[in-house]
Formats: structure tokens, C-alpha cells, sequence
């Protein structure tokens, strides 16, 4: 893994980190929640196919500086300077879970230079749709009804009720890490256990600035998105796991079905972490672009 970051024309740093194939065809990564530079695909699948994975920390993450108030179109213009300053034209842009809006939100807004999208696990545009609220986790489920009454509310409610659990893990990180892979579905705990460093370094990455940094996230994600799917004219594949209890799959379902020529593939038995030996087919729908 190589640590950089860039200075955005507005004077913030924007960091990441590179994996795989220095050289390879480029795609930037759009990490989920826990998220941060750490976060990556198969660091052997990535290699074998000459790929080069670019995971940007969003503001607030890591090496990123904030960026209050900000909106779900603002991760774009963010990825843009990031392309530009690596000399990057074309690119392919892969989100999971909490990161899939911003993927999508990239392919919207940069359609001239997004190649194509992928997107493992990931939400929809839930704000908008309060037909899925009884699907979603019980917090989504309180928090959404009053984001769309007010959205100033709901950011002092999520950071009131994020507060303590940035305090715990300031207090212990590696008792909060325990806490957060007890807590996981059981059918996803094994891959958690599996990369226990990495998401030790997701969690500091998200938790360093205290609660303010998750709150920023969930109101970008979960808020008003700004465009609909069916504005999205990139080709689009999703993966999503049929036993997924954080992203139900009816989410993915319903994006797929709205975006012109959106490719769903449904893994059986699976659920939000989905297994790692369908990395090298991810990855061989990612830089296939690159090739034709």
C-alpha cells in the first residue's frame, strides 16, 4: 500500500492510498463505513489482473481533511482533482456499502470519465424512497423519517448518538474492534476476523476527529442525493449478497432496475461482506474498459 495526499483547489487534502499494479488500469475506490485508505480489494487479485485500486478517503477520513455540510455531489468533484493531479483521463470507480452513492454520484456527475461503475453490497437512494424504511435497520429506520422533516435535526441526533461510540474507541480501539465483530451478522463475522489489521486501521481512519466524521457521511449518503438513478448513463454492475441484513438486497434490486443497462448479480447464502474469491471477477469487469 502507497499513502499520498492532494491539495484540492479549495486549499483541503484529500488522502489515499494505491493497490496493486502501480501501472495498472486505474479505479477508484469509494470505501463504505467504517471506511478509509486501508480498505481494498484482493491485493493478489488486484496484481494477477494489472490493476491498480486507488482507495480516496472522504472528508473527514484519514488523511482528508473536513468538509462540513457537505453533500453527496461534492465526492465528485473531489475525485476529479485526484484524476487530474495523476494524470488519469479514464477510470473505473467501484463502491461498497456505504460508498456505493458516491460511486454512483461520480458516474452522474462525471460521465465523460467514468468508464464504468461496480458496487458490492450497497445502498440506494433510501431518502427519497420511505417505502423501504421497514427493511432497513431499526437506526435507519428512526433516523430517516426525521432527516426528511428536517435535516439540521437529524445531524444533532446522529452526532449526539455517535458521540459515544467515537468515546469508546478513543478509550480502547482494540476492545472497540472486539465489540464492532461481535456485533456483525454472524454470517459476516469470519471475513471481519479474517482481516482483523485492516479494519483496526478502517476504524482509526473513521474515528480519529471523534463523531463528526460519521455524522458528515451518513447525512451526505442517507440525505437527498441530488440526481436519480435513472440519470446514471455509465454502465453499471452491482453485487449484493441475498442474506444481507445492513443493505437488504430489494435496495440493490430497485437501482439496478432504474439504470439503464445496470447488471445485478445476486450471490446465494451471502451476506454484506461478501466473500473474497469473487474479487478477481469484480476486478475483470473493472478494467475490461481498459482493454477493448
Amino acid at each position: 500500500m502507497r499513502e499520498a495526499t492532494v491539495t484540492l483547489p479549495d486549499g483541503r487534502r484529500l488522502g489515499y492510498a494505491e493497490h496493486g499494479d502501480p501501472s495498472g488500469a486505474p479505479i477508484l475506490h469509494c470505501h463504505g463505513l467504517p471506511g478509509g485508505r486501508a480498505l481494498t480489494l484482493s491485493p493478489e487479485a488486484l496484481l494477477a489482473r494489472g490493476a491498480r485500486l486507488l482507495s480516496v478517503e472522504r472528508p473527514g477520513f484519514g488523511l482528508s481533511d473536513p468538509n462540513p455540510g457537505r453533500v453527496l455531489l461534492d465526492v465528485a468533484p473531489d475525485v476529479a482533482a485526484l484524476a487530474d493531479t495523476l494524470g488519469l483521463a479514464r477510470f473505473a470507480v467501484y463502491g461498497a456499502s456505504m460508498g456505493a452513492p458516491s460511486a454512483l454520484a461520480c458516474a452522474y456527475a462525471l460521465p465523460e470519465r467514468v468508464a464504468v461503475v461496480g458496487i458490492a453490497c450497497g445502498i440506494g437512494p433510501v431518502f427519497d424512497e420511505p417505502g423501504f424504511d421497514p427493511s432497513l435497520p431499526a437506526d435507519w429506520q428512526a433516523l430517516l423519517p426525521i432527516a426528511r422533516d428536517d435535516l439540521g435535526m437529524a445531524r444533532e441526533l446522529v452526532r449526539a448518538f455517535l458521540a459515544p461510540t467515537a468515546e469508546a474507541w478513543a478509550a480502547d480501539p482494540e476492545g472497540y474492534l472486539d465489540t464492532f465483530i461481535e456485533d456483525a451478522a454472524e454470517l459476516d463475522r469470519a471475513g471481519l476476523l479474517a482481516q482483523r489489521q485492516m479494519w483496526a486501521a478502517l476504524l482509526e481512519a473513521t474515528y480519529r476527529r471523534g463523531p463528526d466524521t460519521v455524522t458528515e457521511e451518513i447525512l451526505a449518503s442517507l440525505g437527498p442525493w441530488g440526481f436519480s438513478p435513472t440519470d446514471v448513463r455509465v454502465p453499471v454492475q452491482l453485487w449484493h449478497g441475498d442474506r444481507d441484513e445492513a443493505a437488504p438486497v430489494d435496495l440493490a434490486r430497485s437501482v439496478a432496475g432504474r439504470i439503464p443497462g445496470a447488471h445485478l448479480t445476486v450471490y446465494a447464502g451471502e451476506g454484506h461482506f461478501l466473500d473474497e474469491s469473487h474479487h478477481g471477477d469484480w476486478i475483470d469487469t473493472l478494467v475490461a474498459w481498459a482493454r477493448s
